[in-house]
């Protein structure tokens, strides 16, 4: 499996050490989050920063970062590409799969912290992350 992170959630924080390394993470701009990457002196993560936009609900981020995720980490950006997106701070019970579906994600699993998508051939060797 090759994973993605994606944190949609303004206020995760110190929890960014909780997070397998070096996963690629993609981390929405806020002050709780830059200060906790900031203070993380033991991790050099593969970083990318993205802004919220006012008024903007977490599925709108999700819907809105999945795309430019995809493009800088798919088949054409990457060898081999990333096959699994482990995204925290969707809400709980919600379906985004129809959203990614045209990404290549076959599969959406809800676990306590995070919401796994997973593209075609992941599906077997998937587990709960690290």
């Amino acid at each position: 499996m090759n994973s993605v992170l994606l944190v949609i959630d303004q206020r995760f924080g110190s929890k960014v050490e909780l997070l397998p390394y070096p996963c690629p993470l993609w981390i929405i701009e806020s002050e709780a989050n830059r200060g906790a990457l900031k203070n993380s002196s033991s991790r050099n993560w593969p970083l990318t920063w993205f802004p919220i936009r006012s008024g903007e609900s977490a599925t709108e981020v999700f819907a809105r970062i999945s795309y430019s995720l995809d493009q800088h980490h798919n088949e054409f950006a990457q060898d081999p590409p990333y096959d699994v997106l482990d995204v925290y701070g969707l809400p709980p019970n919600v379906d985004m799969l129809p959203s990614v579906r045209d990404l290549g994600f076959v599969s959406q699993m809800k676990m306590p912290s995070v919401t796994r998508f997973l593209k075609l051939g992941a599906e077997e060797s998937a587990k709960a992350p690290k």
